[in-house]
């Protein structure tokens, strides 16, 4: 039986998860991290989505992405995993897959819901005990939206900033007591 078909469509937020095969870590180490987020940047470049967060986990990947009209989410996640797949194998010196079948998604349908998904995302290391606070996490986007950030040219953090408020150093203060609000 063929696999049903994805929604998916241009300016469309979706939340898309992809975890290493057998539940594997796939970042074994900082190069590994850092490929993957240059691979990111490198696509978003050439197909000109907009990537509203990430969280980088060692068997996962969290990504909160809307979808440009150059290339649907299925396009630019082919392009980026087969990427990624690419440079851990030859590194690595093995074949085969990396990540564990087809990634998941998850369309966001409105503006709470999109604003709980960046927040699930940003505090997804911690519910694997990877950081004692979201802050810290390296390998994701939180710092975008944290006050006295600067914008690192792949995350578009603006658009749920601005669902708290229009002043965004203001949004990114409210984002942060957000973010650390424990209920």
């Amino acid at each position: 039986m063929a696999r049903p078909l994805r929604m998916e469509a241009a300016g469309i937020p979706c939340h898309l998860m992809i975890r290493g095969n057998n539940r594997e870590n796939v970042f074994i180490d900082t190069d590994c991290f850092n490929r993957y987020m240059e691979i990111l940047k490198g696509y978003k470049e050439r197909f000109g989505y907009k990537l509203y967060c990430y969280c980088l986990i060692l068997n996962h990947i969290h990504l909160l992405m809307e979808a440009s009209e150059k290339a649907l989410v299925s396009k630019i996640m082919q392009c980026v995993n087969t990427s990624f797949t690419m440079y851990y194998n030859k590194k690595f010196g093995r074949t085969g897959h990396v990540f564990e079948g087809r990634y998941k998604s998850k369309i966001i349908k409105d503006d709470r819901y999109l604003l709980g998904v960046s927040r699930y995302i940003h505090r997804n290391p911690l519910k694997h005990g990877l950081c004692q606070d979201p802050r810290d996490y390296k390998y994701s986007s939180i710092k975008s939206y944290l006050p006295s950030s600067m914008d690192d040219g792949l995350v578009d953090a603006t658009f749920i900033l601005k669902m708290l408020n229009d002043d965004i150093d203001m949004a990114k203060k409210e984002y942060e007591a957000l973010l650390m609000d424990c209920s």
